[in-house]
């Protein structure tokens, strides 16, 4: 069963002011160990989309250079350019060779 973000904050909600135990009764049964992670991800949810079911993905690396790349990739759109996943990656590369991060950086 998965819920989305909306459905799991009602239950945490339900669950701090009955507990755990009656708000898996009250909501068909969720176990008591997702009423639990779902109250440690309370603050996370609350910031997720409410329709997102999930928060897959990890946070970027780099950031700085993954704008910069967004804003390169958008730049070349305006310009009906076609953009190939190989062009984006030696883009990525040109521009971690600036940074102090280049020799560590994989594309």
């Amino acid at each position: 069963m998965s819920y989305t973000a909306s459905e799991k904050l009602a239950i945490v909600k339900y669950a701090e002011a009955h507990g755990k135990r009656a708000a898996g009764r009250q909501y068909d049964g969720v176990s008591e160990s997702n009423i639990r992670l779902w109250r440690q991800q309370k603050e996370r949810l609350e910031k997720m989309p409410r329709a997102k079911k999930n928060n897959r993905g990890r946070p970027p690396v780099f950031p700085e250079m993954e704008s910069k790349l967004m804003e390169w990739i958008a730049d070349r759109r305006q310009q009906g350019i076609g953009i190939s996943i190989v062009k984006v990656r030696l883009q990525a590369k040109l521009m971690a060779k600036s940074e102090p991060y280049g020799a560590s950086f994989k594309a």
